[in-house]
């Protein structure tokens, strides 16, 4: 198996990897928010598969967003954080292998007017908080601190108990407390992003703080943030 250091639990999965590595070569693949990364769902209910969208070679080929997303959920673990289970490195599209969260998107229950899972106000403040927790980790118990950078109804997932699970964090940025990040190039998605970010590019965790209102008002409201 080409599994990278200490992601064991695939290797027990023989080969199961391979089957979905052949099923993600040829899937229609949902894009996941950044440019040269796709998601796609595959048989095994405990997996989801994360797939570079261009081949490389050797792993100074591997896209930088796939690098950093692989370095970082490798190194964080949350209740409510999605949860890396492995690497597959022997394909010529690189793959992570994430837990399967099962009950799709908060968008999607937000936005679906058939689904019932927030016509109850508990559940609704129970999400939010579960959310929160995540991202309290994210900024106050990691060090050095990390900030999501794109924290959007869409990237939050609901598993099997409709619990909250962030996810998606090749836009993540690694930050000393107190210090200022200046991007090159503004990343996250339009409606949700700190105005002052749009403008400066000046990154901090209030940028997520911000986002994550956002995410509250669509709640409430169910109303798309760009309206």
């Amino acid at each position: 198996m080409g599994c990278d250091g200490g992601m064991g639990s695939l290797a027990d999965r023989g080969l199961k990897t391979r089957d979905w590595a052949e099923d993600a070569r040829n899937d229609g693949s949902v894009t996941c928010g950044f440019t040269g990364l796709n998601s796609c769902c595959c048989a095994d209910e405990d997996a989801w598969l994360e797939r570079s969208s261009s081949g490389f070679a050797g792993l100074r080929g591997q896209p930088k967003g796939f690098c950093w997303a692989r370095s970082l959920t490798s190194t964080v673990y949350h209740k409510n954080l999605v949860k890396l289970l492995g690497i597959r490195l022997e394909t010529n599209v690189p793959l992570l292998v994430y837990e399967f969260i099962p009950n799709g998107t908060l968008y999607h229950h937000i936005h679906d007017k058939r689904s019932t899972v927030l016509c109850s106000w508990k559940n609704c403040l129970r999400i939010a908080s579960e959310a929160t927790l995540a991202l309290e980790y994210l900024h106050s118990l990691v060090d050095p601190p990390v900030i999501h950078s794109n924290v959007k109804s869409l990237n939050i997932l609901l598993d099997k108990k409709h619990s909250a699970k962030v996810s998606d964090f090749k836009a993540s940025v690694l930050i000393s407390p107190g210090k200022t990040h200046i991007a090159d190039r503004v990343r996250g998605t339009i409606g949700y992003l700190d105005p002052k970010y749009l403008t400066t590019g000046e990154l901090t965790m209030k940028c997520d703080t911000y986002s994550f209102g956002v995410v509250l008002v669509e709640l409430l409201t169910r109303e798309m943030p760009t309206q």
